[in-house]
């Protein structure tokens, strides 16, 4: 996943300078994960987030117009955990000498594991995908992490042009989304099994075009 980009109707109202200001923005914002976590998009609300924070809503309003800013801001934070995480694929993708196949193995189980103990991590990523509100932090998300995928295999020198790389960056990237989506709503036995088909899925996807 990448940094974040929310339209200008989803950006916070002021940017916090001061200590104490910084303090109330970051208690919103841990506060929104730990929300979203109980209540889900639907059930969030600023009235709710404000009373969960010991604040006033008046307060919430200074830093963000609306429920979805917040969320917007939260995932701007989540987003630098989620391209964190992928990074040691990107560097095994862009490397010949490395094999790929047991990096992206650890890198989706990591991915998928971390996802479900950081706070408002999966809520955000389901709010996401399904909020119109939001569908442009989205495509924002989903473009980036796509051009870091396309620019590791150009950097393996795969013997395709950037045009067909961008197009398998495209479609592995859209299928690791919508295998996210099924992995968070499974447990045990059955989420494992699950993870260990959207293993063999990607592999051999992309030894199509790695091997």
């Amino acid at each position: 996943m990448a940094n974040a980009k929310p339209s200008k109707a989803l950006q916070r109202r002021a940017e916090p300078v001061q200590a104490r200001a910084r303090e109330t923005w970051h208690l919103i914002i841990e506060t929104a994960a730990q929300l979203l976590d109980e209540t889900g998009i639907d059930g969030f609300n600023t009235n709710l987030l404000a009373e969960q924070a010991g604040l006033r809503v008046r307060t919430v309003y200074r830093y963000f117009p609306n429920k979805y800013a917040v969320i917007a801001a939260l995932t701007e934070q989540l987003a630098v955990q989620w391209n964190s995480w992928n990074e040691p694929f990107y560097a095994a993708l862009a490397d010949r000498s490395v094999d790929w196949r047991p990096v992206l193995r650890r890198t989706i189980d990591n991915w998928m594991r971390k996802a479900n103990k950081v706070p408002g991590s999966v809520s955000v990523l389901q709010a996401i995908n399904a909020t119109p509100e939001l569908r442009d932090l989205h495509q924002s998300i989903f473009e980036e992490m796509c051009a870091r995928f396309s620019s590791a295999l150009v950097a393996r020198g795969c013997r395709h042009s950037r045009a067909q790389l961008q197009a398998v960056a495209h479609a592995a990237v859209s299928a690791l989304n919508a295998g996210g989506d099924t992995f968070f709503q499974l447990r045990g036995n059955e989420a494992q099994r699950y993870l260990e088909e959207l293993y063999a899925m990607q592999e051999a996807y992309l030894a199509r075009y790695l091997d």
